[in-house]
């Protein structure tokens, strides 16, 4: 019998939100996945449960969240890897610092080891995948994943 484990480090302090919601403190302490800073309402003042001001960061930080996941990603297609279930739950980000990270990797695919078992989140599936999902599962012609190069 073959086991697997994986060694996974605590996550800094700068993923948790501080705050968390600008009148109320119920996610505070919560993980900060990107569902919180990709959506517009959760940055509008007027809505209930908008994320206070002191999490938010500069819209710069924004792109330096994103050139991080984008490198994350490179690193792992060089490295012959790919993330088969990218989503905003399955990644960290601070926009405070312009740092991210990529959590939950059960979706990691190894060509010829472990393959796909999704195709992914909707907003982030590869389109020549998604060109590709009502192909049968064993249609050769089928994609999975994103190419590696």
């Amino acid at each position: 019998m073959i086991e697997l484990g994986l060694i996974v480090p605590i996550y800094k302090p700068k993923f948790f939100l501080k705050k968390g919601y600008s009148t109320n403190d119920l996610i505070k302490g919560e993980e900060k996945n990107g569902k919180w800073f990709a959506g517009s309402k959760f940055r509008n003042k007027q809505f209930p449960l908008s994320i206070d001001q002191s999490e938010l960061g500069k819209w710069l930080n924004y792109f330096q969240v994103c050139v991080n996941l984008a490198r994350g990603v490179k690193k792992m297609h060089q490295m012959g890897l790919s993330h088969s279930d990218l989503s905003y739950n399955n990644v960290l980000v601070d926009p405070t610092t312009g740092s991210a990270c990529m959590i939950d990797l059960d979706g990691l695919v190894v060509p010829g080891l472990f393959p796909a078992e999704v195709i992914g989140t909707a907003d982030f599936i590869a389109p020549e995948v998604l060109a590709t999902k009502h192909f049968t599962k064993t249609d050769p012609n089928r994609k999975t994943t994103k190419s590696i190069d």
